[in-house]
């Protein structure tokens, strides 16, 4: 009786262990997640401030090419 007392409490410890194992993975997917579908300022003021520095700067480099006659 006592060994399978012993046996069923082994078995149950492990699959606790296993359950909080997938638990803590399935949280750090979330934030992962929700890292990438977080708006990022950053990226779009570096990309803001890249267009207005280049916006004329074909006119600049080729004046002659685009130009009406």
């Amino acid at each position: 009786m006592s060994t399978q007392v012993l046996a069923a409490f082994l078995l149950l410890s492990v699959f606790h262990a296993c359950s909080q194992k997938v638990h803590d993975e399935d949280e750090y997917d979330d934030v992962t997640v929700n890292q990438m579908l977080a708006p990022k300022a950053h990226e779009t003021d570096a990309t803001q401030i890249l267009n207005n520095l280049l916006k004329e700067y074909d006119k600049k480099l080729r004046p002659d090419i685009g130009s009406e006659f």
